[in-house]
């Protein structure tokens, strides 16, 4: 029979495995595209300011997310250490994931449709793409407003919860 500390061990490896993925594949993601932006500085000295000012925004704004989820991991994993409480509790992955991610989503695809209307003569695939990106990033800023309502993975149940996740993915 088993004791209830390896009934909230087991609950809490099924818990905690997926988090610690996560959070080594964002780190890890965000080593390949700094190296990107990096190779990108290097081989286009030249490019127009306002790329450059696109490539240096989505960069912070990615550092901001890493250093958003490195605090969510010791939250979870170091203060509270043991506690199923720290593990599902959202801390910051509501701003981190969601809404920045939504933001730097919407960034790239709007600068993505001009692109395609400065190197095509198509109008309508532009208008397409902006529209959708502004669809994703309000559902991505609903799902992180509601991750902070939430506070805990466990309280976001509601319909809205699941439209703004669909929406945003």
């Amino acid at each position: 029979m088993a004791t209830s500390s390896e009934l909230v061990a087991s609950s809490l490896l099924h818990t905690s495995g997926p988090l610690v993925i996560g959070y080594l594949l964002t780190w890890g993601l965000y080593g390949v595209f700094s190296v990107q932006v990096y190779i990108y500085f290097l081989a286009f000295p030249n490019d127009r300011v306002i790329n450059k000012a696109l490539v240096t925004i989505v960069f912070l704004l990615e550092t901001l997310q890493a250093i958003l989820v490195a605090r969510d991991m010791f939250e979870a994993f170091a203060r509270g250490f043991g506690d199923p409480d720290a593990i599902t509790g959202l801390h910051f992955s509501g701003l981190s994931a969601p809404i920045i991610g939504g933001t730097v989503g919407f960034i790239v695809q709007s600068f993505y449709a001009f692109r395609i209307r400065i190197l095509s003569s198509w109008r309508v695939i532009p208008i397409l793409i902006c529209c959708m990106a502004v669809v994703q990033c309000v559902g991505a800023y609903i799902s992180g407003i509601r991750g902070f309502i939430g506070k805990d993975v466990r309280n976001l149940n509601a319909i809205i919860d699941r439209v703004g996740h669909g929406v945003s993915t």
